[in-house]
Protein backbone atom coordinates (compact mmCIF):
# COMPACT_ATOMS: atom_id res chain seq x y z
CA UNK A 1 0.00 0.00 0.00
CA UNK A 2 1.29 2.99 -0.54
CA UNK A 3 1.98 6.29 1.24
CA UNK A 4 -0.57 8.18 -0.63
CA UNK A 5 -3.38 5.66 -0.21
CA UNK A 6 -2.67 5.08 3.59
CA UNK A 7 -3.11 9.18 3.64
CA UNK A 8 -6.28 9.10 2.22
CA UNK A 9 -7.74 5.61 4.00
CA UNK A 10 -6.47 6.92 7.84
CA UNK A 11 -8.84 9.74 8.15
CA UNK A 12 -11.70 8.35 6.83
CA UNK A 13 -10.78 5.24 9.97
CA UNK A 14 -9.98 7.95 12.70
CA UNK A 15 -13.89 9.64 11.86
CA UNK A 16 -15.49 6.47 11.74
CA UNK A 17 -14.44 5.42 14.78
CA UNK A 18 -14.65 8.75 16.55
CA UNK A 19 -18.62 8.27 15.15
CA UNK A 20 -18.64 5.00 16.97
CA UNK A 21 -17.28 6.68 19.89
CA UNK A 22 -20.23 9.37 20.20
CA UNK A 23 -23.00 6.93 19.69
CA UNK A 24 -21.32 4.63 22.36
CA UNK A 25 -21.53 7.32 24.20
CA UNK A 26 -25.04 8.41 22.74
CA UNK A 27 -26.95 5.45 24.04
CA UNK A 28 -25.32 4.70 27.23
CA UNK A 29 -28.00 4.87 29.92
CA UNK A 30 -26.44 7.50 32.28
CA UNK A 31 -27.60 7.70 36.08
CA UNK A 32 -30.61 10.14 36.46
CA UNK A 33 -29.41 12.42 39.39
CA UNK A 34 -32.20 14.36 41.01
CA UNK A 35 -31.25 17.53 42.87
CA UNK A 36 -33.15 17.83 46.58
CA UNK A 37 -36.10 20.06 46.18
CA UNK A 38 -37.69 22.49 48.03
CA UNK A 39 -40.81 22.82 49.17
CA UNK A 40 -41.65 26.04 46.86
CA UNK A 41 -40.04 23.71 43.94
CA UNK A 42 -42.81 21.17 44.79
CA UNK A 43 -45.47 23.55 44.23
CA UNK A 44 -43.86 25.08 41.26
CA UNK A 45 -42.21 22.82 38.80
CA UNK A 46 -40.40 23.74 35.59
CA UNK A 47 -44.04 22.60 33.94
CA UNK A 48 -45.29 25.07 31.43
CA UNK A 49 -49.20 25.52 30.68
CA UNK A 50 -48.75 26.62 27.54
CA UNK A 51 -48.97 23.25 26.27
CA UNK A 52 -52.39 22.99 27.93
CA UNK A 53 -55.04 23.69 25.70
CA UNK A 54 -57.85 24.89 27.87
CA UNK A 55 -60.95 24.78 25.76
CA UNK A 56 -60.22 21.07 24.85
CA UNK A 57 -60.14 19.28 27.98
CA UNK A 58 -62.71 16.70 28.69
CA UNK A 59 -66.28 18.10 29.16
CA UNK A 60 -67.56 16.13 32.35
CA UNK A 61 -69.42 18.49 34.60
CA UNK A 62 -72.97 17.26 33.56
CA UNK A 63 -75.13 19.50 36.62
CA UNK A 64 -74.07 22.71 37.81
CA UNK A 65 -72.67 22.91 41.14
CA UNK A 66 -74.75 25.87 42.42
CA UNK A 67 -78.83 27.19 41.90
CA UNK A 68 -77.68 29.50 39.47
CA UNK A 69 -80.71 31.75 39.54
CA UNK A 70 -79.71 32.73 42.93
CA UNK A 71 -76.35 34.31 41.64
CA UNK A 72 -75.36 37.34 41.15
CA UNK A 73 -71.90 37.40 40.04
CA UNK A 74 -69.16 35.06 39.21
CA UNK A 75 -65.52 36.29 38.87
CA UNK A 76 -63.31 34.79 35.77
CA UNK A 77 -60.46 32.65 35.93
CA UNK A 78 -57.49 34.59 36.04
CA UNK A 79 -58.98 37.13 38.17
CA UNK A 80 -58.01 39.98 40.38
CA UNK A 81 -60.89 38.87 42.82
CA UNK A 82 -60.25 37.42 46.48
CA UNK A 83 -56.49 36.58 46.99
CA UNK A 84 -53.23 34.86 44.95
CA UNK A 85 -54.54 31.26 43.69
CA UNK A 86 -52.06 29.86 41.32
CA UNK A 87 -49.77 27.85 43.18
CA UNK A 88 -49.88 25.08 40.52
CA UNK A 89 -47.48 23.56 37.78
CA UNK A 90 -47.62 26.53 35.27
CA UNK A 91 -45.53 29.08 37.24
CA UNK A 92 -47.96 31.56 36.95
CA UNK A 93 -48.09 33.80 39.68
CA UNK A 94 -50.57 36.62 41.05
CA UNK A 95 -54.02 35.91 39.86
CA UNK A 96 -56.96 33.94 41.11
CA UNK A 97 -57.35 30.39 38.95
CA UNK A 98 -60.36 29.95 40.83
CA UNK A 99 -64.02 31.15 40.40
CA UNK A 100 -65.62 32.83 42.82
CA UNK A 101 -69.83 32.74 43.02
CA UNK A 102 -71.70 35.72 45.34
CA UNK A 103 -75.23 35.37 45.70
CA UNK A 104 -77.67 37.64 45.11
CA UNK A 105 -78.54 40.28 48.84
CA UNK A 106 -81.59 38.15 49.13
CA UNK A 107 -79.91 34.46 49.37
CA UNK A 108 -77.63 36.31 51.76
CA UNK A 109 -80.14 36.82 54.46
CA UNK A 110 -80.50 40.38 53.51
CA UNK A 111 -77.99 43.58 54.10
CA UNK A 112 -77.56 43.66 58.10
CA UNK A 113 -77.35 39.48 58.05
CA UNK A 114 -74.40 40.03 54.95
CA UNK A 115 -72.49 42.83 56.98
CA UNK A 116 -72.57 40.85 60.08
CA UNK A 117 -71.03 37.48 58.72
CA UNK A 118 -68.62 39.85 57.32
CA UNK A 119 -67.56 41.92 60.30
CA UNK A 120 -66.96 37.76 62.21
CA UNK A 121 -65.10 36.97 59.03
CA UNK A 122 -62.66 39.89 59.43
CA UNK A 123 -61.93 38.99 63.28
CA UNK A 124 -61.48 35.18 62.36
CA UNK A 125 -64.83 34.39 64.37
CA UNK A 126 -67.03 31.48 63.38
CA UNK A 127 -69.02 32.81 60.49
CA UNK A 128 -72.83 31.20 61.29
CA UNK A 129 -74.80 30.34 58.27
CA UNK A 130 -77.62 32.18 56.63
CA UNK A 131 -81.05 30.58 56.36
CA UNK A 132 -81.05 27.94 54.30
CA UNK A 133 -84.50 28.40 52.54
CA UNK A 134 -83.02 31.56 51.23
CA UNK A 135 -79.52 30.62 50.42
CA UNK A 136 -78.38 29.14 46.87
CA UNK A 137 -78.25 25.35 47.19
CA UNK A 138 -75.14 23.76 46.35
CA UNK A 139 -74.87 20.41 44.14
CA UNK A 140 -72.53 17.70 43.16
CA UNK A 141 -71.61 18.63 39.54
CA UNK A 142 -70.67 14.59 38.88
CA UNK A 143 -70.74 11.25 39.98
CA UNK A 144 -68.43 10.94 42.15
CA UNK A 145 -67.11 10.71 45.78
CA UNK A 146 -66.65 13.25 48.37
CA UNK A 147 -63.29 12.02 49.79
CA UNK A 148 -62.57 15.14 51.97
CA UNK A 149 -64.55 17.79 53.96
CA UNK A 150 -62.26 20.46 55.93
CA UNK A 151 -64.28 23.10 58.26
CA UNK A 152 -63.26 26.70 58.85
CA UNK A 153 -64.75 29.42 60.32
CA UNK A 154 -66.19 30.60 57.53
CA UNK A 155 -67.92 26.87 56.68
CA UNK A 156 -67.01 24.17 55.01
CA UNK A 157 -64.99 22.94 51.77
CA UNK A 158 -65.75 19.60 50.28
CA UNK A 159 -63.33 17.76 47.71
CA UNK A 160 -64.83 15.43 45.35
CA UNK A 161 -63.20 13.28 42.85
CA UNK A 162 -65.14 12.19 39.62
CA UNK A 163 -65.77 8.55 38.99
CA UNK A 164 -65.44 8.83 35.21
CA UNK A 165 -62.43 11.42 35.74
CA UNK A 166 -60.40 10.47 38.49
CA UNK A 167 -56.98 12.66 37.06
CA UNK A 168 -59.44 15.71 38.63
CA UNK A 169 -60.58 17.08 41.99
CA UNK A 170 -63.41 19.46 42.20
CA UNK A 171 -63.13 21.86 45.31
CA UNK A 172 -66.19 23.76 46.69
CA UNK A 173 -65.74 25.89 49.60
CA UNK A 174 -67.04 28.43 52.12
CA UNK A 175 -70.15 26.32 51.51
CA UNK A 176 -72.65 24.78 54.75
CA UNK A 177 -73.06 21.04 54.30
CA UNK A 178 -76.45 19.30 54.13
CA UNK A 179 -77.34 16.77 56.71
CA UNK A 180 -76.11 13.57 56.07
CA UNK A 181 -73.59 15.04 53.64
CA UNK A 182 -70.15 13.11 54.81
CA UNK A 183 -66.61 12.90 53.62
CA UNK A 184 -66.83 9.42 51.68
CA UNK A 185 -69.89 8.94 50.50
CA UNK A 186 -70.86 8.80 46.68
CA UNK A 187 -72.39 11.39 44.92
CA UNK A 188 -74.65 11.94 41.97
CA UNK A 189 -74.75 14.67 39.38
CA UNK A 190 -77.20 16.96 40.45
CA UNK A 191 -77.24 15.82 44.04
CA UNK A 192 -77.83 18.61 46.55
CA UNK A 193 -74.99 18.64 49.55
CA UNK A 194 -74.63 22.04 50.74
CA UNK A 195 -75.96 25.57 50.62
CA UNK A 196 -73.84 28.98 50.01
CA UNK A 197 -73.07 32.08 52.58
CA UNK A 198 -71.72 35.25 51.50
CA UNK A 199 -69.77 33.92 49.18
CA UNK A 200 -69.10 30.41 47.82
CA UNK A 201 -66.16 29.46 45.70
CA UNK A 202 -65.09 26.82 43.17
CA UNK A 203 -61.72 25.44 42.02
CA UNK A 204 -60.72 22.08 39.54
CA UNK A 205 -57.25 20.54 39.88
CA UNK A 206 -56.08 18.58 36.91
CA UNK A 207 -53.45 16.04 37.52
CA UNK A 208 -52.12 14.36 33.78
CA UNK A 209 -50.35 11.25 36.21
CA UNK A 210 -53.46 11.00 38.37
CA UNK A 211 -55.41 7.41 38.45
CA UNK A 212 -58.19 6.02 40.17
CA UNK A 213 -55.87 4.38 42.52
CA UNK A 214 -54.46 7.14 43.89
CA UNK A 215 -57.03 9.78 46.16
CA UNK A 216 -55.00 12.61 46.05
CA UNK A 217 -52.91 14.91 44.62
CA UNK A 218 -48.94 14.50 44.98
CA UNK A 219 -47.34 18.12 45.15
CA UNK A 220 -44.39 16.45 43.66
CA UNK A 221 -46.16 15.62 40.20
CA UNK A 222 -47.56 17.87 37.68
CA UNK A 223 -50.75 19.29 38.56
CA UNK A 224 -52.81 22.71 37.11
CA UNK A 225 -55.60 24.71 37.88
CA UNK A 226 -58.46 24.41 35.21
CA UNK A 227 -61.63 26.56 34.66
CA UNK A 228 -65.06 25.10 35.88
CA UNK A 229 -66.49 26.42 32.19
CA UNK A 230 -64.01 24.91 30.21
CA UNK A 231 -64.65 21.15 31.49
CA UNK A 232 -68.81 21.85 31.58
CA UNK A 233 -71.06 20.14 29.06
CA UNK A 234 -72.75 23.07 26.23
CA UNK A 235 -76.17 21.74 28.60
CA UNK A 236 -74.20 23.17 31.40
CA UNK A 237 -73.42 26.40 29.88
CA UNK A 238 -76.10 26.77 28.11
CA UNK A 239 -77.46 28.29 31.45
CA UNK A 240 -74.60 30.89 31.63
CA UNK A 241 -75.43 32.01 28.12
CA UNK A 242 -78.83 32.09 29.16
CA UNK A 243 -77.50 35.09 31.70
CA UNK A 244 -75.14 36.91 29.31
CA UNK A 245 -72.02 35.03 28.77
CA UNK A 246 -71.06 34.85 25.17
CA UNK A 247 -68.56 32.50 24.96
CA UNK A 248 -66.76 30.45 28.03
CA UNK A 249 -63.59 33.03 26.57
CA UNK A 250 -65.61 35.56 28.56
CA UNK A 251 -65.36 33.27 31.90
CA UNK A 252 -61.70 32.17 31.29
CA UNK A 253 -58.88 34.70 30.56
CA UNK A 254 -55.78 32.91 28.33
CA UNK A 255 -52.21 33.44 30.28
CA UNK A 256 -51.13 35.35 27.93
CA UNK A 257 -53.44 37.91 28.24
CA UNK A 258 -53.25 38.42 31.49
CA UNK A 259 -49.23 38.12 31.73
CA UNK A 260 -49.97 41.09 29.26
CA UNK A 261 -52.35 42.82 32.10
CA UNK A 262 -50.79 41.80 35.24
CA UNK A 263 -51.82 42.34 39.39
CA UNK A 264 -49.62 43.22 42.07
CA UNK A 265 -48.82 40.91 45.11
CA UNK A 266 -47.52 40.69 48.23
CA UNK A 267 -47.28 37.06 48.91
CA UNK A 268 -50.72 35.83 48.47
CA UNK A 269 -52.38 39.05 48.85
CA UNK A 270 -53.58 41.31 45.97
CA UNK A 271 -51.87 44.88 46.58
CA UNK A 272 -54.69 46.61 45.24
CA UNK A 273 -58.75 46.58 45.63
CA UNK A 274 -58.89 44.97 42.08
CA UNK A 275 -62.98 44.70 42.31
CA UNK A 276 -63.11 48.41 43.02
CA UNK A 277 -60.15 49.86 40.55
CA UNK A 278 -60.56 47.20 37.85
CA UNK A 279 -63.92 45.55 37.81
CA UNK A 280 -63.70 44.23 34.06
CA UNK A 281 -60.72 41.80 35.40
CA UNK A 282 -62.36 41.05 38.06
CA UNK A 283 -66.31 40.33 38.00
CA UNK A 284 -68.86 39.41 35.60
CA UNK A 285 -72.15 40.25 36.51
CA UNK A 286 -74.97 37.82 35.37
CA UNK A 287 -77.80 39.28 33.16
CA UNK A 288 -81.00 37.70 35.89
CA UNK A 289 -83.88 35.36 33.81
CA UNK A 290 -86.99 36.53 34.21
CA UNK A 291 -89.36 34.19 35.16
Amino acid sequence: MTRRRLMVIMPVVVVLGLGAALLVDITRKKPQVRPPISSSEQLRPPISSQAIDEMSLPRFITADFIELDKVENVSPFRSGGGHDYSADSSGETCRSKKHYFSPTMAARGGAEANKHRKELDARGETVPPPDESLAAKIFSPVDGIIFDVSKTHWGDALKIKPADQPAFVIEISHVFLYPGTTEGMTVKAGQRIAYTGNSTDMSITWSPGLDAARKVIDPTDEWFYVSYFSVMTDSVFAAYKARGVKDRGQMVVSREWRDAHPFECDGGTFLGNYEETRPEDTVFTLTPVDG
